[in-house]
């Protein structure tokens, strides 16, 4: 009796020895290079290759030579960089699949220490998670070749998982505007302008564009976007296929460093299809897109960097304004007080004047526009909108035209002093066309 107690017990006790539930992976503290291969059901390349240079920067090497992106980049350093600690495991090879750790789901990864041929760590990544008590985020891996799988305590699953265009630096310039000094653009029509930096400011130059004067604002944006230029994308596309064979627009830059040249390609949508811009840089065969916003300004002309400014100076030069309203309001300034001449009935209200005054005075268009004529547009009317404005002792008028298409309200105008066509705001045709009660009340 004695004996069978004594088997017992020794059998009980080695039945609960407690069961070795982690494991550590060794990091790789010189990582030098990470080898990816996808999982076989992704369509893409066979293998993903990243490798830090000399200077310390890591760059894609296959299937495309370009920089890695600064924030997978560092992400890859820490958690490759270190142990990987495991905590619950689950061996039951069965559900490897639910883990996404199937032959045909799992990403196997390879990391190479400095120097090294072979691979100093090798191992199966499965899916990414979330500890719904915790909210701490877990990654199931596997050793190659083995059954066994573990629950890793990082978060990688999803970042060996990234394409090729996530994981590259979409940095096309990145010199920050303060980096730029000069920005030609040249069309593929014959169109150029051209404008530089001179002692922090932008100014037009070369040619007949310096008549003009230049919008600061819209200067300054192109130099901050030109600056920091990015893609939203890389495309698998040859530079035909995306019209940087003949691209619309070519924008040189010169910066402290380097002269740059960017190819803008257009593609117009068919049917229900948006519009796309393409772009590539000092003709390399990567196909970057961009954004509509940014392509626009990478594709300024004249019209577009033109000053906005339709009459600049002084409100105090101005001596008389009628509007184009029913009422024609007409105030007179005698270089201390506005009255009004008409209507005559009705309490003017002086500040109220003086900002019309200065509206008018500082009064901008929305843009130029070079491709109407002035009879196209309905500013050849004997019945259109006039306001006439006495300044400095010369009579001007400000012509209002047709709506402008697919607006609420934008009209196009003409100013005796301007040979061009341009666009005002619904809210300055509004105010152009303002009647006496817009200068009367408290």
């Amino acid at each position: 009796m004695v004996a069978v107690a004594a088997a017992v017990f020794f059998v009980v006790r080695g039945g609960s020895e407690p069961v070795e539930k982690s494991r550590e992976f060794g990091g790789v503290t010189d990582l030098e290079r990470v080898e990816i291969v996808p999982a076989e059901v992704i369509d893409g390349p066979e293998l993903i290759v990243l490798e830090r240079r000399d200077d310390g920067r890591w760059w894609l090497t296959r299937p495309v030579q370009a920089k890695l992106n600064w924030e997978h980049a560092e992400y890859f350093e820490a958690v490759f960089g270190s142990s990987l600690k495991t905590d619950d495991i689950e061996s039951d090879g069965e559900r490897a699949e639910s883990y996404d750790l199937s032959p045909d789901l799992a990403v196997r990864v390879a990391l190479f220490g400095a120097g090294d041929d072979r691979p100093a760590r090798e191992f199966m990544v499965g899916r990414e998670f979330e500890v719904m008590q915790t909210g701490a985020r877990r990654t199931f891996v596997q050793e190659v070749g083995e059954d066994t799988i573990y629950r890793a305590q990082a978060a990688f699953g999803d970042l060996v998982r990234l394409t090729v265009d996530e994981l590259r630096d979409r940095a096309i310039v990145s010199v920050g505007d303060e980096g730029i000094e000069e920005v030609r653009f040249r069309h593929r029509d014959g169109h150029e302008v051209h404008i530089e930096g001179v002692g922090g400011q932008w100014r037009l130059v070369d040619g007949p564009s310096t008549a003009f004067g230049l919008d600061a604002q819209k200067a300054t944006r192109i130099a901050a976007t030109v600056g920091r230029l990015k893609a939203t994308r890389f495309v698998d596309m040859t530079p035909e296929e995306a019209g940087l064979d003949e691209p619309e627009t070519v924008v040189n830059i010169t910066t402290g460093l380097a002269e740059i040249e960017i190819e803008i390609g257009h593609k117009r949508g068919e049917g229900d299809e948006e519009d796309r811009y393409f772009l590539r840089r000092d003709g390399a065969d990567d196909v970057a897109e961009i954004g509509e916003s940014t392509a626009k300004l990478m594709m300024s002309r004249l019209p577009d960097l033109r000053d906005r400014a339709l009459i600049s100076g002084d409100s105090s030069s101005i001596t008389e304004i009628t509007l184009a309203g029913d009422d024609a309001l007409h105030l007179v300034y005698d270089g201390v007080d506005w009255s009004m001449a008409h209507p005559q009935e009705g309490e003017l209200n002086a500040r109220k004047a003086q900002r019309l005054a200065e509206f008018v005075a500082g009064l901008r268009v929305e843009r130029w526009v070079t491709d109407r004529q002035p009879d196209e547009v309905g500013l050849d009317d004997d019945e259109a909108p006039t306001i006439r404005i006495a300044w400095e002792g010369e009579e001007k008028f400000i012509t209002l035209g047709d709506t402008v298409e697919r607006t609420r309200g934008a009209r196009y105008g003409g100013y005796s002093e301007e040979d061009d066509v341009f666009v005002l705001s619904r809210s300055a045709v509004e105010r152009l066309m303002g009647s006496a009660e817009s200068v009367m009340g408290e």
